[in-house]
Protein backbone atom coordinates (compact mmCIF):
# COMPACT_ATOMS: atom_id res chain seq x y z
CA UNK A 1 0.00 0.00 0.00
CA UNK A 2 1.88 3.56 -0.82
CA UNK A 3 0.75 6.63 1.37
CA UNK A 4 0.57 9.71 0.04
CA UNK A 5 1.67 12.37 1.65
CA UNK A 6 -0.23 16.20 1.21
CA UNK A 7 -0.21 19.74 2.87
CA UNK A 8 -3.55 21.59 1.87
CA UNK A 9 -2.85 23.85 4.76
CA UNK A 10 -2.38 26.86 2.86
CA UNK A 11 -6.33 26.23 1.26
CA UNK A 12 -9.09 27.88 3.59
CA UNK A 13 -12.06 25.47 4.57
CA UNK A 14 -14.76 25.93 2.88
CA UNK A 15 -16.77 24.35 5.27
CA UNK A 16 -19.65 21.72 5.27
CA UNK A 17 -21.89 21.82 2.28
CA UNK A 18 -25.29 22.77 3.44
CA UNK A 19 -26.63 26.03 3.12
CA UNK A 20 -28.10 26.82 6.26
CA UNK A 21 -31.39 28.61 6.70
CA UNK A 22 -32.84 31.96 8.04
CA UNK A 23 -32.52 32.53 11.35
CA UNK A 24 -30.02 32.58 14.25
CA UNK A 25 -27.21 30.72 14.86
CA UNK A 26 -24.04 30.26 17.04
CA UNK A 27 -20.76 31.13 14.97
CA UNK A 28 -17.09 31.64 15.06
CA UNK A 29 -15.35 35.09 13.06
CA UNK A 30 -12.62 33.01 11.77
CA UNK A 31 -10.67 35.17 9.45
CA UNK A 32 -10.47 39.13 8.71
CA UNK A 33 -9.06 39.88 5.59
CA UNK A 34 -8.72 43.98 4.57
CA UNK A 35 -9.00 43.97 0.85
CA UNK A 36 -8.70 47.26 -1.35
CA UNK A 37 -9.50 45.49 -4.96
CA UNK A 38 -12.18 43.07 -5.74
CA UNK A 39 -10.89 39.65 -6.16
CA UNK A 40 -12.83 39.22 -9.59
CA UNK A 41 -12.72 42.17 -11.24
CA UNK A 42 -10.18 44.44 -9.44
CA UNK A 43 -12.26 47.03 -8.80
CA UNK A 44 -11.35 49.28 -6.17
CA UNK A 45 -12.59 48.76 -2.65
CA UNK A 46 -11.99 49.86 0.90
CA UNK A 47 -13.48 46.90 3.25
CA UNK A 48 -12.69 43.93 5.60
CA UNK A 49 -13.84 40.74 4.47
CA UNK A 50 -15.07 38.59 7.34
CA UNK A 51 -15.57 34.99 7.11
CA UNK A 52 -17.79 32.92 9.49
CA UNK A 53 -18.14 29.54 10.75
CA UNK A 54 -21.83 28.54 11.65
CA UNK A 55 -20.84 24.70 12.15
CA UNK A 56 -19.11 21.90 10.43
CA UNK A 57 -22.64 20.77 8.05
CA UNK A 58 -23.06 24.44 6.49
CA UNK A 59 -20.72 26.36 3.73
CA UNK A 60 -18.44 29.00 5.45
CA UNK A 61 -20.30 32.38 5.33
CA UNK A 62 -18.67 35.76 3.96
CA UNK A 63 -19.62 39.44 4.59
CA UNK A 64 -18.31 42.43 3.50
CA UNK A 65 -17.47 45.56 5.69
CA UNK A 66 -17.04 48.82 4.63
CA UNK A 67 -14.24 51.32 5.73
CA UNK A 68 -13.97 54.96 5.92
CA UNK A 69 -12.97 56.11 2.43
CA UNK A 70 -15.20 53.33 0.17
CA UNK A 71 -18.25 55.04 -1.22
CA UNK A 72 -20.26 53.74 0.02
CA UNK A 73 -19.24 53.70 3.36
CA UNK A 74 -21.37 56.60 5.05
CA UNK A 75 -24.83 54.54 4.09
CA UNK A 76 -23.24 51.32 5.47
CA UNK A 77 -20.80 52.53 8.28
CA UNK A 78 -23.78 50.59 10.87
CA UNK A 79 -21.98 47.49 9.76
CA UNK A 80 -18.71 48.31 10.98
CA UNK A 81 -20.27 49.68 14.44
CA UNK A 82 -22.00 46.14 14.20
CA UNK A 83 -18.64 43.78 13.79
CA UNK A 84 -16.89 46.24 16.67
CA UNK A 85 -19.64 45.35 19.07
CA UNK A 86 -19.59 41.76 17.88
CA UNK A 87 -15.86 41.54 18.59
CA UNK A 88 -16.10 43.47 21.83
CA UNK A 89 -14.33 46.44 20.91
CA UNK A 90 -14.73 50.17 22.13
CA UNK A 91 -16.49 52.54 19.37
CA UNK A 92 -12.57 53.71 18.34
CA UNK A 93 -9.50 52.20 17.91
CA UNK A 94 -8.04 49.91 15.43
CA UNK A 95 -8.26 46.36 13.90
CA UNK A 96 -5.09 44.41 13.02
CA UNK A 97 -5.82 41.96 10.32
CA UNK A 98 -2.29 40.80 10.63
CA UNK A 99 -2.24 36.90 10.17
CA UNK A 100 -0.29 36.36 13.48
CA UNK A 101 -2.56 38.52 15.62
CA UNK A 102 -5.72 37.91 14.26
CA UNK A 103 -6.18 35.06 16.14
CA UNK A 104 -6.40 37.08 18.86
CA UNK A 105 -9.48 38.60 17.73
CA UNK A 106 -11.03 35.64 16.92
CA UNK A 107 -14.73 35.66 18.61
CA UNK A 108 -18.06 33.65 18.93
CA UNK A 109 -20.70 35.54 17.66
CA UNK A 110 -24.21 34.81 17.02
CA UNK A 111 -25.03 35.43 13.54
CA UNK A 112 -28.37 36.34 11.91
CA UNK A 113 -28.69 34.60 8.11
CA UNK A 114 -31.64 35.97 5.70
CA UNK A 115 -32.50 34.03 2.44
CA UNK A 116 -30.27 34.80 -0.95
CA UNK A 117 -30.11 33.46 -3.97
CA UNK A 118 -26.57 33.19 -6.12
CA UNK A 119 -25.92 33.78 -9.77
CA UNK A 120 -27.55 30.90 -11.03
CA UNK A 121 -31.09 31.64 -8.94
CA UNK A 122 -30.34 28.76 -6.46
CA UNK A 123 -30.72 29.48 -2.86
CA UNK A 124 -28.08 30.64 -0.12
CA UNK A 125 -28.08 31.34 2.82
CA UNK A 126 -26.45 35.23 3.51
CA UNK A 127 -25.36 36.83 6.81
CA UNK A 128 -27.29 39.92 7.74
CA UNK A 129 -26.23 40.81 11.23
CA UNK A 130 -23.23 39.73 13.30
CA UNK A 131 -23.97 40.18 17.47
CA UNK A 132 -22.33 39.40 20.26
CA UNK A 133 -22.87 36.20 22.06
CA UNK A 134 -25.83 35.78 23.84
CA UNK A 135 -28.27 32.99 25.00
CA UNK A 136 -29.98 32.04 21.58
CA UNK A 137 -32.65 29.88 23.74
CA UNK A 138 -33.39 33.25 25.91
CA UNK A 139 -35.54 35.70 25.50
CA UNK A 140 -32.80 38.22 24.81
CA UNK A 141 -32.62 36.38 21.51
CA UNK A 142 -36.26 36.36 19.78
CA UNK A 143 -35.44 39.37 17.61
CA UNK A 144 -31.93 39.80 17.40
CA UNK A 145 -32.61 42.19 14.36
CA UNK A 146 -34.27 44.50 16.38
CA UNK A 147 -31.11 45.66 17.83
CA UNK A 148 -29.29 46.27 14.16
CA UNK A 149 -28.77 49.50 13.60
CA UNK A 150 -29.97 50.58 9.89
CA UNK A 151 -29.29 47.21 8.48
CA UNK A 152 -32.42 47.08 6.32
CA UNK A 153 -34.19 46.06 4.61
CA UNK A 154 -34.82 49.83 3.64
CA UNK A 155 -37.64 49.96 1.01
CA UNK A 156 -37.94 51.53 -2.65
CA UNK A 157 -38.50 55.34 -0.65
CA UNK A 158 -35.29 55.23 1.28
CA UNK A 159 -33.07 53.88 -1.42
CA UNK A 160 -34.34 56.82 -4.43
CA UNK A 161 -33.24 59.37 -1.66
CA UNK A 162 -29.39 57.98 -2.08
CA UNK A 163 -26.80 59.14 -4.27
CA UNK A 164 -25.78 56.79 -7.05
CA UNK A 165 -22.35 55.88 -5.28
CA UNK A 166 -24.80 54.68 -2.22
CA UNK A 167 -27.42 53.15 -4.86
CA UNK A 168 -24.06 50.75 -6.29
CA UNK A 169 -22.84 50.26 -3.52
CA UNK A 170 -25.59 48.50 -1.81
CA UNK A 171 -26.24 46.90 -5.03
CA UNK A 172 -22.41 45.13 -4.53
CA UNK A 173 -23.27 43.91 -0.96
CA UNK A 174 -26.86 42.34 -2.13
CA UNK A 175 -24.28 40.85 -4.83
CA UNK A 176 -27.20 42.19 -7.36
CA UNK A 177 -25.87 43.15 -10.65
CA UNK A 178 -25.84 46.88 -11.99
CA UNK A 179 -27.34 47.62 -15.70
CA UNK A 180 -26.01 49.77 -17.86
CA UNK A 181 -27.55 52.40 -20.36
CA UNK A 182 -30.05 54.45 -19.73
CA UNK A 183 -32.57 54.07 -17.03
CA UNK A 184 -30.17 52.44 -15.25
CA UNK A 185 -30.65 53.66 -11.66
CA UNK A 186 -34.70 53.00 -11.98
CA UNK A 187 -33.87 49.29 -13.04
CA UNK A 188 -31.43 49.04 -10.32
CA UNK A 189 -33.22 50.10 -7.55
CA UNK A 190 -36.07 47.96 -8.72
CA UNK A 191 -33.40 45.23 -8.48
CA UNK A 192 -32.54 46.03 -4.89
CA UNK A 193 -36.67 46.01 -3.74
CA UNK A 194 -37.00 42.14 -5.09
CA UNK A 195 -33.55 41.25 -3.37
CA UNK A 196 -34.83 43.08 -0.21
CA UNK A 197 -37.83 41.04 -0.27
CA UNK A 198 -36.16 37.62 -1.30
CA UNK A 199 -36.77 37.16 -4.93
CA UNK A 200 -35.19 36.17 -7.51
CA UNK A 201 -35.99 38.76 -9.96
CA UNK A 202 -33.02 41.19 -7.73
CA UNK A 203 -29.88 39.79 -10.04
CA UNK A 204 -24.71 62.34 -5.56
CA UNK A 205 -25.74 63.93 -8.87
CA UNK A 206 -27.94 66.78 -8.72
CA UNK A 207 -31.12 66.07 -10.83
CA UNK A 208 -33.93 68.84 -11.99
CA UNK A 209 -37.18 66.31 -10.92
CA UNK A 210 -37.79 68.36 -8.06
CA UNK A 211 -36.61 72.15 -8.94
CA UNK A 212 -40.15 72.88 -10.52
CA UNK A 213 -38.33 74.64 -13.17
CA UNK A 214 -40.53 75.54 -16.17
CA UNK A 215 -38.11 73.96 -18.42
CA UNK A 216 -39.06 70.15 -16.88
CA UNK A 217 -42.95 71.23 -16.77
CA UNK A 218 -44.56 68.03 -18.26
CA UNK A 219 -41.36 65.66 -18.78
CA UNK A 220 -42.16 62.43 -16.97
CA UNK A 221 -40.68 61.14 -13.38
CA UNK A 222 -38.37 58.76 -15.34
CA UNK A 223 -37.00 61.24 -17.53
CA UNK A 224 -36.45 63.97 -14.29
CA UNK A 225 -34.88 61.03 -12.90
CA UNK A 226 -32.50 60.77 -15.72
CA UNK A 227 -31.55 64.28 -16.21
CA UNK A 228 -28.24 65.01 -14.19
CA UNK A 229 -25.85 68.02 -15.19
CA UNK A 230 -22.97 64.81 -15.19
CA UNK A 231 -21.59 64.31 -18.35
CA UNK A 232 -20.20 61.04 -17.19
CA UNK A 233 -23.31 60.22 -15.94
CA UNK A 234 -24.26 59.27 -19.73
CA UNK A 235 -21.06 57.26 -20.70
CA UNK A 236 -22.64 53.98 -20.88
CA UNK A 237 -25.69 54.88 -22.69
CA UNK A 238 -25.72 53.80 -26.36
CA UNK A 239 -26.01 56.32 -29.19
CA UNK A 240 -29.77 55.57 -29.69
CA UNK A 241 -30.32 55.89 -26.10
CA UNK A 242 -28.95 59.03 -26.37
CA UNK A 243 -30.84 60.17 -28.99
CA UNK A 244 -34.06 59.14 -27.80
CA UNK A 245 -33.46 60.77 -24.15
CA UNK A 246 -32.87 64.24 -26.21
CA UNK A 247 -36.78 63.74 -27.73
CA UNK A 248 -37.56 62.79 -24.51
CA UNK A 249 -36.38 66.14 -23.10
CA UNK A 250 -38.08 67.97 -25.87
CA UNK A 251 -34.51 69.67 -26.93
CA UNK A 252 -33.91 68.05 -29.82
CA UNK A 253 -33.97 70.53 -31.93
CA UNK A 254 -31.21 72.74 -29.48
CA UNK A 255 -28.95 69.88 -29.64
CA UNK A 256 -27.42 67.82 -32.93
CA UNK A 257 -27.89 64.42 -33.07
CA UNK A 258 -25.69 62.97 -36.17
CA UNK A 259 -22.72 64.47 -37.72
CA UNK A 260 -19.24 63.52 -36.77
CA UNK A 261 -18.62 64.38 -33.43
CA UNK A 262 -22.45 64.36 -32.44
CA UNK A 263 -22.35 62.67 -29.10
CA UNK A 264 -19.71 65.09 -27.57
CA UNK A 265 -21.91 68.47 -28.17
CA UNK A 266 -25.69 66.33 -27.65
CA UNK A 267 -24.47 64.94 -24.20
CA UNK A 268 -22.89 68.48 -23.28
CA UNK A 269 -26.54 69.93 -24.87
CA UNK A 270 -28.34 67.54 -21.95
CA UNK A 271 -25.88 68.37 -18.98
CA UNK A 272 -26.38 72.54 -20.01
CA UNK A 273 -30.28 71.31 -19.96
CA UNK A 274 -29.62 69.99 -16.57
CA UNK A 275 -28.21 72.93 -15.20
CA UNK A 276 -30.55 75.26 -16.94
CA UNK A 277 -33.26 73.79 -15.29
CA UNK A 278 -31.11 74.00 -11.88
CA UNK A 279 -30.95 77.49 -12.13
CA UNK A 280 -27.31 77.21 -13.11
CA UNK A 281 -24.78 78.47 -16.08
CA UNK A 282 -24.18 76.02 -19.00
CA UNK A 283 -20.52 75.17 -19.12
CA UNK A 284 -18.42 76.79 -22.16
CA UNK A 285 -17.02 73.41 -23.44
CA UNK A 286 -17.65 70.70 -25.59
CA UNK A 287 -14.56 67.94 -25.22
CA UNK A 288 -13.42 66.73 -28.78
CA UNK A 289 -10.04 65.40 -29.94
CA UNK A 290 -9.50 67.10 -33.34
CA UNK A 291 -5.95 68.07 -32.11
CA UNK A 292 -5.77 64.53 -32.55
CA UNK A 293 -3.99 63.78 -36.04
CA UNK A 294 -4.91 60.27 -36.27
CA UNK A 295 -8.52 60.72 -35.34
CA UNK A 296 -8.54 64.39 -37.55
CA UNK A 297 -5.87 64.46 -40.56
CA UNK A 298 -6.18 67.52 -41.68
CA UNK A 299 -7.94 66.35 -44.96
CA UNK A 300 -11.03 64.99 -42.49
CA UNK A 301 -11.21 68.85 -40.97
CA UNK A 302 -11.50 70.56 -44.42
CA UNK A 303 -14.22 67.85 -45.08
CA UNK A 304 -16.61 68.08 -42.01
CA UNK A 305 -16.04 71.98 -42.45
CA UNK A 306 -17.32 71.55 -45.91
CA UNK A 307 -20.29 69.10 -44.77
CA UNK A 308 -21.34 70.96 -42.40
CA UNK A 309 -21.61 74.64 -44.75
CA UNK A 310 -23.33 72.17 -46.98
CA UNK A 311 -26.11 71.05 -44.39
CA UNK A 312 -26.49 74.90 -43.73
CA UNK A 313 -24.03 76.36 -41.09
CA UNK A 314 -21.97 79.20 -41.80
CA UNK A 315 -17.91 78.11 -41.10
CA UNK A 316 -15.63 80.84 -42.81
CA UNK A 317 -11.76 80.90 -42.63
CA UNK A 318 -10.13 84.23 -43.74
CA UNK A 319 -6.69 83.25 -45.14
CA UNK A 320 -5.11 80.71 -45.77
CA UNK A 321 -7.14 77.66 -44.25
CA UNK A 322 -4.37 76.32 -41.76
CA UNK A 323 -5.20 73.45 -39.61
CA UNK A 324 -5.22 75.44 -35.86
CA UNK A 325 -7.51 77.41 -37.79
CA UNK A 326 -9.83 74.93 -39.36
CA UNK A 327 -10.10 73.67 -35.56
CA UNK A 328 -10.90 76.91 -34.14
CA UNK A 329 -13.56 77.32 -36.42
CA UNK A 330 -15.11 73.93 -35.82
CA UNK A 331 -15.06 74.52 -32.14
CA UNK A 332 -17.00 77.79 -32.35
CA UNK A 333 -19.65 76.03 -34.64
CA UNK A 334 -19.86 73.16 -31.85
CA UNK A 335 -20.51 75.76 -29.35
CA UNK A 336 -23.17 77.39 -31.81
CA UNK A 337 -24.71 74.08 -32.48
CA UNK A 338 -25.66 74.15 -28.95
CA UNK A 339 -28.40 76.26 -27.92
CA UNK A 340 -29.35 78.24 -25.14
CA UNK A 341 -32.54 77.11 -23.41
Amino acid sequence: MVKVTYDVSDVESGGGGEEPQPGMYKGEIVGITHRTKKKNTDDPVNDLEVVVDIGSEYTRKYTYVKLPGDPSYENSKWKLRELTDALGLGPKGSIDTAPNLLKKLYKTVNVKIMADTDQNGEYRGKIKNLFAPANLDGDDATDAEASGDGDGPYGREEIESWSDDDVKGYADELDVEIPKGRNWRNRLIDALVDAEEGTEDGAGDHDASSNGSPLTDGLSEETLAELKDDADYYDDWSDADLKEFINDLRIDGNVPTSGRGWRAKAVKGIVDFAQAANGGAPSAEVEDNYEDEDEWPTSDLKAEIDNRNEQGADITIEGRSTRAKMIAALREDDLAAVEPF
